[in-house]
């Protein structure tokens, strides 16, 4: 229960008032309309007389009356409970706890009409499901960022800048500890990783050149490694979280945002999935020399990643990209979220042009870090490596 509204006047709703004269055909009209149980009755200044339930007209049918020949003034009830305009939600609850009431009215201190509560409404009286349709984010080290495609939200653009930076140190860092075992065991067992390592692919895939292509790939799993280790899989996970509950409609509340997936069907991960899938199968037809020239090998790779990358990237996502995130991770994204609703809900629409689309997307800022970081973590860890290996 979420109660930061400070007055009734944050979510009131305009309820219809009915007029003593009207006919119980209006009634039945406006019940019908707006789906409640109780209606106001008022003057003709809009002070309020009493009530019609639901239940009195039911019981005017049931007796076989001639609806026609009834008017709301022959119907109507006191208003026995009502709520001041400057009340506040709690003394809306316990009204409502104490009356056993679905409705209750609001009523300034001169009797006028000022709308209605349902009991509906206390269950999140901050709660406004008016969000943009997608979303989208990137994970950083140090928070969240999302963006409905046209408003962005969470972490600045310098910091998308260095997430970028961070990536490529990353990258580099993998890179390095690969060499640098692969120079150390060549340097102190009979296995040459280190000639392997720097060697030209090899013409065909055999056994005999297998670990070629076992310890060129192993810069990408030490990469995944610390990335599962690292804060940006956490924040990742509360990114998606994040991401699904704004989709689905469902309040930002810490509880209910954990209770969301951590696997995001639209995740980029799952475009990474594709591209290992795609080359990986084109490049063991390649080598094995099956009887597939370049053109079949791609098709079939394409046609396999057709298939498999979206299941392929829930399972990168689930066990590599991201985990379950803490406290912190999970309220950077909750923060996030909640910045662009409030942006989304205040900014007039406006038809967005390809390149704020992309802006917004987060795409060039980090990928001008990404492009920074491995060129100069690269360099500085090759020169590094070259105090451990002569």
């Amino acid at each position: 229960m979420n109660n930061e509204a400070k007055t009734l006047f944050t979510i009131a709703k305009p309820y219809p008032a009915l007029s003593p004269t009207d006919s119980i055909y209006r009634a039945a009209h406006l019940f019908r309309t707006y789906s409640t149980q109780t209606l106001p009755v008022t003057n003709e200044n809009d002070r309020i007389l009493g009530i019609l339930r639901l239940s009195s007209i039911s019981s005017v049918l049931t007796e076989g009356d001639n609806l026609a020949d009834r008017t709301i003034s022959q119907l109507m009830e006191p208003l026995g409970v009502f709520l001041h305009a400057d009340d506040d939600t709690e003394t809306a609850l316990r009204l409502f706890r104490d009356s056993r009431e679905t409705t209750l009215f609001i009523a300034d201190h001169h009797g006028f009409l000022h709308g209605g509560l349902s009991l509906t409404d206390m269950i999140d009286p901050t709660y406004n499901p008016v969000r943009p349709p997608s979303a989208g984010g990137l994970a950083l080290p140090w928070g969240v960022y999302l963006t409905s495609g046209e408003l962005h939200a969470g972490q600045s653009n310098f910091k998308l800048f260095l997430g970028g930076i961070s990536i490529g140190l990353i990258f580099a860092i993998s890179r390095f500890l690969v060499e640098l075992f692969c120079g150390i065991s060549q340097s102190f067992t009979h296995f040459h990783a280190w000639t392997i390592w720097n060697a030209a692919q090899p013409a065909q895939l055999q056994w005999n050149n297998l670990d070629w292509y076992l310890i060129q790939i192993a810069p990408l799993i030490v990469f995944g490694i610390i990335l599962r280790l690292s804060p940006l899989a956490g924040f990742h996970g509360a990114e998606h979280k994040s991401v699904h509950a704004l989709e689905r409609g469902e309040p930002l509340h810490p509880s209910i945002v954990r209770s969301m997936p951590c696997v995001h069907p639209r995740c980029g991960t799952n475009f990474v999935a594709a591209a290992i899938i795609f080359g990986g199968i084109y490049q063991a037809l390649v080598s094995l020399r099956l009887g597939f020239d370049s053109m079949d090998a791609a098709m079939v790779g394409g046609i396999v990643a057709l298939f498999t990358w979206r299941s392929f990237g829930a399972f990168l996502q689930k066990y590599i990209t991201t985990r379950e995130p803490n406290e912190k991770q999970l309220l950077s994204g909750i923060k996030a979220a909640q910045e662009l609703e409030r942006k989304y809900q205040s900014t007039p629409y406006r038809r967005s042009n390809l390149f704020r689309k992309i802006w917004c997307m987060g795409m060039p800022q980090s990928l001008l870090g990404l492009v920074l970081g491995v060129t100069v973590f690269g360099y500085l860890t090759d020169s590094l490596l070259g105090l451990f290996i002569k």
